[in-house]
């Protein structure tokens, strides 16, 4: 079965996409902050993660040091850096802040989509179908 970590603050747009993933044996952990992320891949291992870029940092002392900038997803992705497993674990971004988004990770093993490109494409993307 895959695992995926999907992290997203506006859990209702994705209600469609998860019910496909999991007719796909997918499963699906869903946080909607930051610091739940952060806590979570430092527990557990992911096949995939997709998160938005534009997250809540959250409340829990994990994020205490980080600063609350617009585009908190990019603490998501230097703490996949910092941990070696950037560029092992596929990571997509979905954020209709395209031209952000590849400035901030030009030279990262990322791939950044608006959500309806994913929606559209999600089978390609996670599955290689």
């Amino acid at each position: 079965m895959m695992r995926v970590l999907w992290v997203e603050d506006q859990v209702e747009d994705n209600q469609e996409i998860w019910r496909r993933m999991e007719a796909h044996s997918t499963e699906i952990s869903v946080v909607s902050t930051v610091s739940e992320a952060l806590a979570m891949l430092a527990e557990e291992s992911f096949d995939h993660i997709v998160l938005d870029l534009r997250l809540p940092l959250g409340d829990n002392p994990i994020v205490d040091k980080l600063s609350d900038i617009d585009y908190n997803g990019v603490h998501i992705v230097e703490f996949l850096e910092s941990r070696g497993v950037l560029g092992q674990v596929p990571v997509c971004i979905l954020t209709n802040f395209i031209a952000v988004a590849h400035s901030r990770f030009s030279k990262k093993p990322v791939t950044v989509l608006q959500k309806a490109t994913f929606l559209r494409d999600f089978e390609e993307i996670i599955y290689g179908k």
